[in-house]
């Protein structure tokens, strides 16, 4: 939605040529189509159940179904079994982690969940997203470019991933040598606890250059002639 379509649209309502449910429906229309959400799906779960469209059973399968369709990298190697977990305990843990503890207790769950997935994510300014509430967390939502009309679990899901995507990628380790340094010195060591000592001087013979590190090399040393 073009900033010209908003206003014109905006003209239209102060002009008295769209009543207020012909203007909601067509800024409804001019809005693009908004992208569901694991928080999307998890709050219509909890509605369903609310209403009495889902007893509990139905509610916990289709929980299950939901958290089965995480991909698998995301999942941390750590993450706790939840489910068997009171609520009491859960809002205990939430506040251990500096988490909202409010909730039902699949709302809790996923953001203990969120949390296990993102825990390293930061703000610019090293402020943790998962540490604002209410007023602090619709600023955080708009200044990352969240929708700040959402539910809170929409705006921190937001704002979470949108850090994640934006987190530099760090550069892979360049090899300085240090691991052969490591294992020329770990093999010095077992020759001397072994008193090979002709052993130790023939790692620096003609052709066996052993590397310190970096690019710190042992001097060749011949081999020793008896």
């Amino acid at each position: 939605m073009s900033a010209q379509e908003l206003a014109d649209l905006e003209s239209l309502y102060a002009d008295g040529v769209l009543d207020e449910d012909e203007y909601k429906t067509k800024l409804a229309e001019l809005k693009p189509a908004k992208e569901r959400t694991r928080a999307d799906e998890l709050a219509d779960l909890e509605a369903l159940r609310n209403d009495g469209i889902l007893d509990d059973d139905e509610y916990r399968a289709k929980l299950a179904e939901l958290q089965d369709d995480e991909p698998a990298t995301k999942k941390a190697k750590t993450e706790e079994d939840y489910e068997q977990l009171t609520v009491t305990k859960l809002k205990a843990k939430s506040k251990e982690r500096g988490l909202a503890a409010t909730g039902e207790k699949g709302i809790l769950i996923w953001r203990l969940k969120l949390k296990d997935r993102h825990a390293d994510v930061r703000c610019s300014d090293g402020a943790d997203p998962f540490s604002f509430r209410g007023a602090a967390l619709k600023k955080a939502a708009a200044r990352h470019g969240v929708n700040c009309m959402g539910s809170p679990e929409e705006m921190l899901e937001g704002i979470v991933k949108k850090l994640a995507a934006d987190a530099p990628q760090k550069p892979a380790l360049e090899d300085d040598g240090s691991q052969d340094a490591i294992k020329a010195a770990t093999r010095v060591l077992e020759l001397a606890a072994e008193d090979a000592w002709e052993e130790i001087l023939s790692l620096g013979a003609p052709g066996k250059t052993l590397v310190l590190c970096g690019n710190q090399q042992v001097r060749r040393v011949r081999s020793v002639e008896r």
